[in-house]
Parts: C-alpha cells; sequence; structure tokens
C-alpha cells in the first residue's frame, strides 16, 4: 500500500510496560524472543522466548501484521494479528482461540497507550462494544444482518475446533476499525490523502456514548437523523470544519480560556451557567463533603479551587458538592436531572449572550451545512424565475418605450399621429400606409452610410443635401439641418 504521510500507530506492543528511556534498541535473543534494551541494559520482554535455541526473523508484513518466523522452517512462532490493541485491521481476527479472546481495548488517552475503559469484542457472530463494564451496543448478528450494518465492510464469522473469530474485508486500499476512548468504533479509510470516517457505532444511541459530541459538547439527540451536538454557551468547536460534516468527536474548547488554564493567577471575577436538565457523565467528579450546602457554598468552594470546571449541588441521600476538574465529556439533556449543572466561564464570557443558560450551537460568521443547502437550491430557483420573467418584461417596456418615444417626435413636427407611421425599413413590407412615413434616424444614417461626403448632393440654405437608398432599392434626398 502507499504509505500515508504521517504514521498513525496501529499496535503497540508494551502498553502496560513502556521504556524507562527514548533510545532502546530491538533485538532477537536467539531463543525466539523479541527483546527491547536501553542503554542501562534494562531489557524488556515484548515476544517471550521459547524452551531452546532458534534462528528467527521477525518481518512487517504490508498488512501490519509483525511476524516472528523460524527462519530455517519458515514457521510462524507468533503474530501481532493474534494480540490486537485498539486496532483491527483486515484480516486480523476477534473472537477466541485456546480460551484466549482476542478483542480491543482503547487508548486510555490520545497520548497514552494504556489499556483504557473501552472494549469491542465479538461474541459469535455478533459485534459488542462495552464502557466502564456496560455494553452500549450490539451489532446483530452479522451472519443474518450480511452488509446491512455497513455496505463498505464485508464480515466473516468462521469457527474451527480451537477457536471461532470474526474478520473483515473492504475495497479500500488502506482501512482500520478503532475503538476510541470515548466508547465509539469507527471505520477509517485512506481516501485522497486523508483519513476519513465511513462509518460508526453506536450511531444511533449517540447521548449514551459519552465522547460522542467531545469534550464540553452537550448531547441533546434522540438518535435521529437531527444534529444532535451543540457549544455550550462560552465555547466553540475545536474544529469548525469536523463540526460541520457531522463529526463533533472533536469537541468544544472555551473562547476565553480560565485563568489556570493560561498559567495566570486563579481569579475569583469567574462566574458560573447553571445547565438544567443536564448530566455529566464522566469523567468522574470528587465530592467535597458539607453540612446541608447550598449552592453559594458549592460555587464558593468551585472558586477556591482554580482547577474547577464545573459543580452540582447534590440532594436526597448525597448531599454534598460535586466537583469537576477535567474537560466535560458525555454531557447530555435528561429532564429527570433536577440538579443544575454550572460550569465555570471567564468573567469576559458571562454577558456575551442572552442568560437562557442553553447551550447554543451558533458559530460565528459561519452558515451551517443546512443553510448552504437552502441557498444553493433558493438561489438558482430566483435566478431562472428572474430571467424567465425578466426578459419578456424588460421587451414589453422597451416597445412601449419606443412606441412613446414615435409619437413625441412626432407632435415635436407638427405632425397628426393618425395620418403617418414610423416605418422600419429592414422589416420591409408593400402595403401602402398614410400619406406621410417617418423614418427613424438609425434608418437615415443607414441610407446615407453616415452622411458620406460621397452621397452629397450640394448644400442649401438650411444645410445640406445627401443621396440615401433605402434597402428595397429606392433612391432619396435628405436635407440634414444645420445647426
Amino acid at each position: 500500500p502507499t504509505p500515508t504521510p504521517t504514521p498513525t500507530v496501529v499496535w503497540v506492543a508494551n502498553r502496560d510496560k513502556p521504556m524507562n528511556r527514548f533510545d532502546g534498541v530491538l533485538y532477537l535473543d536467539g531463543y525466539g524472543g523479541l527483546m527491547t534494551l536501553d542503554r542501562s541494559d534494562n531489557p524488556l520482554v515484548l515476544i517471550p522466548p521459547g524452551p531452546g535455541k532458534i534462528t528467527s526473523n521477525v518481518t512487517l508484513l504490508d498488512s501490519g501484521n509483525l511476524v516472528l518466523r523460524d527462519q530455517d522452517s519458515g514457521k510462524v512462532l507468533w503474530q501481532s494479528f493474534e494480540y490486537p490493541t485498539d486496532t483491527w485491521l483486515p484480516g486480523m481476527k476477534l473472537g477466541k482461540k485456546d480460551k484466549i479472546t482476542q478483542l480491543l481495548t482503547s487508548w486510555r488517552s490520545n497520548s497514552d497507550p494504556r489499556p483504557g475503559y473501552s472494549i469491542f469484542q465479538a461474541n459469535g457472530s455478533r459485534l459488542l462494544v462495552w464502557l466502564q463494564g456496560t455494553q452500549i451496543w450490539d451489532s446483530g448478528d452479522l451472519v443474518e444482518l450480511g452488509s446491512n450494518i455497513t455496505p463498505v465492510l464485508n464480515f466473516s464469522y468462521l469457527t474451527q475446533s480451537d477457536e471461532s473469530f470474526l474478520t473483515y474485508q473492504t475495497h479500500y486500499n488502506l482501512t482500520r476499525i478503532v475503538v476510541e476512548k470515548e466508547g465509539q468504533v469507527r471505520l477509517w479509510a485512506w481516501i485522497s490523502g486523508n483519513w476519513m470516517v465511513l462509518w460508526a457505532a453506536p450511531a444511533k444511541y449517540k447521548c449514551t456514548v459519552p465522547g460522542y459530541c467531545g469534550p464540553n459538547g452537550l448531547c441533546n439527540g434522540d438518535g435521529g437523523t437531527k444534529d444532535t451536538c451543540k457549544c455550550l454557551q462560552g465555547f466553540e468547536p475545536v474544529s469548525v470544519d469536523g463540526w460541520e460534516s457531522g463529526d463533533w468527536s472533536g469537541g468544544c474548547a472555551r473562547r476565553v480560556a480560565l485563568p489556570n488554564d493560561t498559567g495566570s493567577a486563579c481569579s475569583n471575577t469567574d462566574g458560573f451557567i447553571p445547565l438544567q436538565s443536564v448530566d455529566l457523565d464522566w469523567p468522574a467528579p470528587y465530592y467535597v463533603v458539607a453540612s446541608n450546602p447550598t449552592v453559594q457554598d458549592c460555587k464558593d468552594k468551585c472558586l477556591a479551587n482554580c482547577l474547577c470546571t464545573a459543580y452540582v449541588l447534590g440532594h436526597g441521600k448525597d448531599p454534598g458538592c460535586y466537583m469537576w476538574t477535567d474537560p466535560m465529556m458525555g454531557l447530555r439533556q435528561n429532564n429527570s436531572q433536577v440538579a443544575d449543572l454550572c460550569v465555570r466561564l471567564a468573567a469576559s464570557e458571562l454577558n456575551q449572550t442572552p442568560k437562557t443558560n442553553r447551550p447554543t450551537d451558533e458559530m460565528p460568521n459561519r452558515q451551517s451545512p443546512k443553510g448552504r443547502r437552502l441557498l444553493l437550491i433558493v438561489l438558482p430557483v430566483v435566478f431562472v424565475t428572474i430571467l424567465i420573467c425578466g426578459v419578456p418584461l424588460c421587451c414589453f417596456l422597451r416597445k412601449k418605450f419606443e412606441g412613446h418615444e414615435e409619437q413625441t417626435l412626432l407632435r415635436d413636427i407638427g405632425i397628426d399621429g393618425a395620418t403617418c407611421k414610423f416605418v422600419d425599413v429592414n422589416k420591409g413590407g408593400g402595403e401602402r400606409g398614410p400619406e406621410i412615413y417617418v423614418y427613424s434616424f438609425a434608418n437615415i444614417l443607414a441610407a446615407t452610410q453616415n452622411f458620406t461626403d460621397d452621397n452629397k448632393l450640394g448644400e442649401g440654405g438650411f444645410g445640406p443635401v445627401y443621396k440615401g437608398i433605402l434597402p428595397d432599392g429606392q433612391e432619396i434626398a435628405i436635407k440634414r439641418l444645420s445647426t
């Protein structure tokens, strides 16, 4: 395959055992084992060695599979495809082999490859997604559904004596299925020089995926086709292009950073916006015990902590102040929620929009995709309508104006319009009309060749006389009055 400009990590050998230094050496130990060794001679075993000496080699295939073979027999001793991390590549198996479950586990964060809290696994001929121990998506029987789950994937379910597994193929050259830390599984394909998301699940349970709207994004949809994510007051999309295309996973960022985010001293001028009927799933808040606290008590405690970004006053069996210090994930509308979630904002942001305490998805100086589509439909219709109606109207007005101009000229030269007629010599016609014909000046210019001297017959007291020839061959004499 054509390599991508920016390397994409699809497998990590030592997720739980990072190297202490960045200058390690990869080597084969002579017993079929693969290890790293740093400058302090601290070995890190990636592939356990066998019982006896063996000559082996390790190869990274174009498929992304790292394969360790016996150099003499060619037998595969170990391969990374049997030990997936967070990425499912075409040809890789998900299922069970020798009572070992092969599944995907998300990264802990974008920069931390340790196993996270999202799991994507095969259960027979079904695919399941788990988040923090709770199942949030079930594909259904892929053998029965076929390509209905997504037309760009072709799943195969196979059972053998010691294993049962699912694999997939796709017609795209480079693809990968990744379980994200937020709990969503996405199919990425390398198209026209970029990684693009072709499919994601769970999609119809959007608000059950904490990271669906990204950090600080509010999910308020019901799983339909309408836009479901909005930025809170004081926040704006991190990626406007992604937001407009329906990929909200980048979330929202503060328009004005809090002092702590910029390294400045903590400010007691910050304020809060209360969000009604909103739940916040992740991260888990820390609990501040207080005796019969009030909203003001929680507000004061949050302001006193420069890291605090939001708080909720607990009720009933859970009195106290619940506070958050990280970007908020899993914000979603929940009409059964009693307490208001109070989000911290810089003082300058509190009065920027009306205090409706509702989120907004408006993006300054940008039109929504629906608005652009509407313009693309309306503008051509308006243009065609103006063209169809305007051309006949212009012709009518021009004809009317010309008729009015003719009658004005006849009055100016003292001729009764009932006994004369304007003649357009270019239109011909042999019928005998009124006794007096009045020709347009354009006709006169054409007949005399713009009053050329070759057509000049002579000159009288009021001006020169020119010979003219009409289109039908009739010769005329025309006096041009001198000014």
